[in-house]
């Protein structure tokens, strides 16, 4: 519930100042529609808060972004002809 108070309060602190805004938990979810958002214009996505959160938005970045390249180097461990 705590949680849930403050991101209410930050969402009316962003209102207060006239920024658009919206809550969305848990943080995989929150960076998937960032990238979403900031696909349309071309906006950057800017992650804050405790070590925790850093480490669980890089997880999920590291999970959308990097995916296994199942064809092998080419060039590498073999002849030049």
């Amino acid at each position: 519930m705590a949680q849930e108070s403050q991101m209410r309060k930050l969402i009316e602190l962003a209102k207060q100042a006239g920024v658009e805004s919206e809550a969305v938990s848990p943080v995989e979810s929150a960076l998937a529609r960032a990238l979403e958002l900031s696909a349309k214009d071309g906006s950057i996505v800017l992650s804050a808060g405790s070590m925790f959160v850093t480490a669980e938005v890089m997880k999920a970045w590291n999970k959308i972004t990097l995916t296994p390249n199942p064809s092998p180097k080419t060039g590498e461990g073999q002849e030049k002809k």
